[in-house]
């Protein structure tokens, strides 16, 4: 990327120069802008009074995850223990691949 010139260095200054007097002149309009946001905010209520009884139907699904992720965990756990076991079986000559 080319050097700034002494012009373009310039142009900046008076650019940032510009937005600080502007920003001066304004800030009862930002302060407005900020307490509007705020009011606007939604309230969130608190984890206490959501219901957190799961039915029947929730508990059925968190089986079947429970039992997914345990055939998932010993697959992957066989997979990788296979894997070292043909490697050093290799190293040591047992495999002839």
């Amino acid at each position: 990327m080319p050097k700034k010139t002494k012009h373009e260095k310039n142009l900046a200054r008076e650019r940032k120069r510009l937005r600080l007097l502007q920003n001066l002149q304004q800030p009862e309009t930002v302060a407005v802008r900020e307490q509007i946001n705020v009011e606007k905010a939604p309230a969130i209520e608190p984890l206490a009074s959501r219901d957190t009884k799961p039915n029947s139907e929730e508990k059925v699904l968190l089986q079947h995850f429970k039992r997914d992720f345990k055939k998932s965990l010993v697959l992957i756990v066989s997979i990788i223990a296979l894997e070292i076991a043909v490697y050093f079986g290799t190293i040591n000559n047992y495999f002839k691949f």
